[in-house]
């Protein structure tokens, strides 16, 4: 028996879902008859979906209702088989040997008329094959009252659940999610680990995902010591989500992990090989991925534990995937439109929890350690959350603010709070409670009215001549933050989440905000913040003045430059030289590289080429580069062995036979010149190097 059905077995009266037995309890404790209905009860593997069929099953006991449980595991072989093992389970006695399916349902119908009864199919997943016999025959002939037939499984229901008019008005679902941050410490609790600090660390961790969080406690009450331990757990985890999937999907899942969404092309560009419509579909179909309107997400939990999987077991081709996915989302973000430049910029953004030195804060009571619950979200301000607002101002860890001794920073709160709420965004904690907050305030007119004069006096002095645009700018019209307030609570108080999760979560929504041609401007007063902007890219402004303000003023500026070019070093943790190279190395278009590769045997033309200018190369050394790119084995990423094919077939041997190319692809003419493109902005990608 697998680690995770004990589990399943010995937690099931520890952690109560109150909420999702809700339903149930209702319909165990109608005294009228209670409408026959069929619940699906989906959820990732090890989400604790056998736990919460044995708390449904004690509490049908606990009303003296019969219950039958079947496992998909069993192996039954066929509908004779079925039948009587459901018979078996609920008592029911047959007259005969020899009845036929028919007979014994009609056999097993009449015991369940006129009391009440819940069936339970435990890993439904695994008799899909029945799944035809228990719809058309046996639901369809099942009591119109008093039965309840639960069934869990990983993925949902097939399409025929749903377009049976007989079974939409009795079919439910639920989706089971992870703990919640108190159920977690409760289940660590009743395993006997009373260390409040290791119980937090626990609960953080596994975000609440139940097998890892058993994995975790196992490996804490027997091998405390032992790290190595610990880092077996994301391999039992991965393991376990990746048991039954088809191998040759496991690339694109680890693929899928690094992305915000993933689209049939991008994964393409990403693996550097060909993604078939019928994978993808497949792809669409696991328990863990749900397919949306831009492409296919990967659940949280998932992408959590495969990419610590994959960092642990294989970190060569972990730092490959990473760095070829920050290249092509880099690209994309470059030449993006404002409707998709959000959903890039964040995408690049949260790739930051990778490179967590990155972002090393000088608070050394506060690690930059995540914790594996995805980063909490920051919403508008709401009217309960003022008085929290301000003490979080007194206890919290600043992360760029205005020293209190120098304006009155509650007055300012209450400022934003009454005139600008908007500005502000918070994090709260499950219970309602916020934890984090940080202001972006629009630099204009109406805002440049309200703030102190010290604020003003500082931004007039550094910003020269465009002063006086921003005091003459209609409110809603300009194009630079103001970044005043910044804080995130003292690490007893957020439960949840780690000082680096809420740290980082206030960073993403700013920086995704700023993608769009936006300037960000910080004020800071103190000098170990200091050092962490500086880390992290953004510009001192000088004071004209030349006075020694005790308030810095700091510029992270995309109104004429791409995010991109300032995350890919950061997240590449290139060095100041490496930040300059890139920076131009990432306006070679692709447009500029097919035409120099249209022209790779005319030295004068690649002489003469945008490439060639901006690289500083002469057409000779441009075309032995070019050659080299295309030629070397292993390729350098992004390129790949296919993208070197396509390339050396079009380009380096004269006019392209493009039927024998398609041919010796196996792809249609579209499937081509798609493939073509994502090879062209792979090699741009090389040259930048």
């Amino acid at each position: 028996m697998s680690f995770q059905r004990v589990f399943d077995s010995a937690c099931a009266y520890v952690v109560e879902r109150t909420e999702e037995l809700r339903d149930f309890e209702a319909w165990l404790a109608n005294e009228s008859p209670s409408p026959t209905l069929v619940w699906s009860v989906q959820g990732i593997g090890g989400i604790g979906k056998t736990s919460f069929l044995h708390q449904i099953e004690k509490k049908a006991r606990d009303y003296g209702v019969s219950v039958a449980c079947l496992d998909g595991y069993t192996g039954l072989s066929g509908a004779n088989e079925l039948m009587n093992y459901l018979c078996e389970l609920l008592g029911v006695k047959f007259p005969s040997l020899f009845l036929s399916v028919q007979e014994k349902i009609q056999i097993f119908v009449e015991v369940l008329k006129g009391q009440k009864t819940i069936l339970l199919f435990d890993h439904f997943d695994e008799m899909l094959f029945l799944e035809s016999f228990l719809r058309r025959e046996l639901i369809a002939n099942l009591p119109s009252d008093d039965v309840l037939m639960v069934l869990a499984s990983r993925t949902e229901l097939s399409i025929g659940w749903k377009i049976d008019r007989g079974l939409l008005h009795r079919t439910r679902k639920l989706i089971l999610g992870n703990f919640s941050w108190r159920q977690a410490v409760t289940f660590i609790q009743a395993a006997g680990i009373e260390n409040r600090l290791v119980q937090d660390r626990l609960s953080r961790e596994t975000s609440g995902y139940p097998l890892a969080l058993a994995l975790a406690v196992q490996s804490a009450l027997y091998y405390p010591l032992r790290e190595s331990e610990a880092d077996s757990i994301p391999l039992q985890v991965s393991a376990d989500l990746l048991r039954g999937i088809a191998p040759h999907l496991n690339r694109w899942v680890e693929c899928l992990a690094f992305l915000r969404t993933g689209t049939q092309d991008v994964l393409e560009e990403v693996l550097g090989e060909s993604v078939s419509a019928k994978n993808f579909r497949e792809l669409s179909r696991l328990s863990f991925i749900r397919l949306t309107d831009k492409g296919l997400v990967l659940h949280d939990v998932a992408r959590t534990y495969l990419l610590s999987d994959l960092k642990l077991r294989n970190p060569q081709q972990f730092a490959a995937m990473f760095e070829r996915t920050v290249h092509i989302l880099g690209a994309k973000l470059e030449n993006s439109t404002d409707s998709v430049a959000y959903d890039l910029s964040h995408n690049l953004v949260t790739l930051c929890t990778f490179v967590a030195p990155v972002l090393e804060f000088p608070e050394t009571a506060f690690p930059m350690k995540l914790s594996a619950r995805s980063l909490p979200r920051c919403e508008p301000v709401r009217e309960s959350d003022v008085l929290s607002l301000h003490h979080l101002l007194d206890s919290g860890i600043s992360a760029g603010i205005v020293d209190s001794r120098l304006i009155d920073v509650h007055a300012l709160l209450d400022d934003i709070l009454y005139i600008f709420p908007e500005s502000l965004r918070v994090i709260h904690r499950s219970d309602g409670r916020p934890i984090a907050f940080a202001t972006l305030l629009p630099m204009d007119a109406m805002s440049l009215a309200h703030l102190p004069s010290l604020i003003t006096e500082e931004l007039q002095d550094r910003l020269a001549d465009e002063w006086e645009v921003y005091q003459q700018t209609p409110h809603g019209e300009s194009d630079t933050t103001l970044s005043l307030l910044s804080c995130v609570a003292p690490e007893a108080e957020t439960e949840e989440y780690t000082f680096f999760d809420l740290l980082l979560a206030l960073k993403v929504t700013g920086w995704s905000e700023l993608a769009q041609g936006q300037r960000c401007l910080l004020l800071n007063t103190s000098p170990q913040v200091d050092v962490f902007y500086s880390q992290l890219g953004y510009h001192r402004l000088p004071s004209r003045a030349g006075n020694s303000s005790l308030v810095r003023v700091y510029a992270l500026d995309f109104r004429k430059e791409s995010m991109a070019k300032w995350l890919i070093p950061l997240l590449l943790n290139s060095s100041a030289d490496g930040v300059s190279s890139r920076k131009s190395a990432l306006v070679l278009s692709k447009e500029a590289v097919r035409k120099c590769l249209k022209n790779i045997h005319s030295i004068q033309k690649l002489d003469e080429s945008e490439i060639a200018k901006k690289l500083g190369r002469s057409g000779r050394q441009l075309q032995t580069e070019l050659r080299e790119a295309l030629l070397e084995s292993p390729p350098r990423p992004p390129l790949t062995e296919e993208f070197q094919w396509v390339l050396e077939k079009t380009y380096l041997h004269g006019r392209p036979n493009i039927v024998s190319i398609t041919h010796s692809l196996n792809v249609g003419r579209a499937t081509y010149y798609r493939r073509l493109d994502h090879a062209l902005s792979a090699l741009a990608q090389v040259l930048q190097c």
